[in-house]
């Protein structure tokens, strides 16, 4: 039997590191200085989370040991990526897809702070972090940061049950208001604290 949860939750992720690769693409000569949407990181320290939270949830989902002290945002900001943006997140992308290649992966309980998350959730997370993160790196060089409308709408839908209030703070700030006929972007990171 197929499982079609499954393969659209892995398609999902897919196209979400997909978006944040083609963001980090149009970084160019952009300097790691420069502001983001993320009001408390530069360019750099938030391609250093990127990476890092990427990696680090993989390893989670392999059933890797991760001190969960590691996970917490300004850890990753702190911690520097390994050479050229485009290539650091590749090997952390890299690894996610082959930790969630296999069917058996999408059905571990993965040791989370805190709790036990379904590797479903996980993934789900990190499509998340990579499309808003995509946008701010689009925002923060200037190139186009429309997040295509079924993406857009995917990543709401989780949002929507996973974000609580009492996970907003620091990066993930609270709701701003849009109109309900704004785009599917402008919605969607609005709603994860960013001003469209």
């Amino acid at each position: 039997m197929i499982d079609w949860i499954a393969m659209s939750d892995r398609a999902l992720l897919e196209t979400s590191l997909d978006f944040a690769t083609h963001r980090i693409l149009e970084i160019g000569e952009t300097p790691l200085s420069v502001p983001t949407p993320c009001s408390e990181w530069n360019l750099g320290q938030l391609l250093n989370h990127l990476v890092s939270s990427t990696a680090l949830l993989a390893d989670l989902v392999r059933g890797d040991e991760v001190d969960p002290r590691a996970l917490a945002p300004e850890r990753t900001a702190a911690v520097p990526f390994e050479g050229h943006p485009v290539g650091a997140f590749a090997v952390a992308a890299g690894t996610t897809r082959r930790v969630f290649a296999s069917d058996e992966a999408w059905r571990r309980g993965v040791r989370m702070p805190g709790a036990t998350m379904p590797a479903a959730l996980v993934a789900k997370l990190i499509a998340m972090d990579a499309v808003v993160h995509g946008w701010d790196i689009a925002r923060a060089v200037g190139a186009d940061d429309t997040i295509p409308d079924p993406l857009a709408e995917d990543i709401m839908s989780f949002a929507e049950t996973f974000v609580r209030p009492e996970v907003r703070g620091g990066i993930l700030g609270p709701e701003v208001r849009v109109g309900a006929k704004d785009t599917k972007t402008r919605q969607l990171v609005a709603f994860l604290g960013r001003r469209p």
